[in-house]
């Protein structure tokens, strides 16, 4: 039997950030400077409990006194991990599972349960601190899950539960900030991987000159779909393409 395999679209998307003022990390108690999120398997419970975090209240504060659930997915546990798109990363944050629909969203995520639509509506993300929003069909969200550059985020918070206060309409079941890396110097990154069906690429650039710092990203990739018998009423069995997600 011939086995034929269709490859989906690949996407490429940028994602720039101008340089920001950093916040200066508190002291652990014991009076020790903190550990970066690089050695994250290093820093003791105090350590995690004073890292500083951002989106549950709009400013720089200890994940401690965040007034909210959150999750914290760091640079090193990306890099661990290796995930190829976003979707895959947010799979594995407790609390969020990726889930699809027929119509519209191929692919979504659904945050503690909460999928009553067919699209990605009811979980608002953020870049950098800066709503996403689709205008549309108010939340298809599988662009951003299965095309974003990873390759560029520094670290991602995700906040469980309602946002709306702070962050207005699609911040119903969860708030996910996507933050990228800030230039330090000019550099320009381009790594590649593949096999027999599949392939990815992925290329960022950062430019920094006096108090001005631009990073851009991109990333393509493509798998190969499921080929296989499919036995049907009126035309017999039939070879069918189902999509890898």
């Amino acid at each position: 039997m011939k086995s034929t395999y269709r490859l989906p679209l690949g996407a490429l998307i940028a994602a720039c950030s101008m340089s920001m003022p950093a916040y200066a990390d508190d002291a652990s108690p014991d009076g020790s400077p903190p550990a970066t999120t690089n050695d994250i398997y290093a820093m003791d419970l105090a350590s995690l409990l004073n890292m500083k975090v951002t989106t549950a209240s709009k400013f720089s504060e200890n994940l401690a006194d965040a007034p909210g659930v959150m999750e914290v997915v760091t640079k090193d546990e990306l890099r661990r991990f290796g995930g190829m798109t976003l979707g895959e990363i947010l799979d594995r944050v407790p609390g969020l599972s990726m889930t699809t629909a027929s119509f519209t969203d191929r692919s979504m995520v659904a945050a503690r349960g909460d999928q009553t639509q067919i699209n990605g509506g009811h979980i608002l993300f953020l870049i950098n601190g800066r709503p996403t929003r689709e205008v549309l069909e108010g939340g298809i969200i599988s662009d951003l899950l299965e095309s974003f550059p990873v390759n560029i985020l520094e670290r991602i918070e995700v906040v469980l539960g309602p946002g709306s206060v702070l962050y207005g309409s699609n911040a119903f079941s969860a708030v996910v900030n996507l933050i990228t890396q800030k230039a330090e110097g000019n550099a320009l990154v381009v790594t590649g991987m593949g096999g027999a069906s599949s392939a990815a690429t992925s290329g960022q650039v950062m430019f920094q000159r006096g108090g001005l710092s631009i990073v851009g990203a991109g990333q393509f990739h493509q798998d190969p779909n499921w080929n296989t018998p499919v036995s049907t009423t009126y035309f017999g069995v039939v070879n069918a393409d189902i999509p890898d997600r």
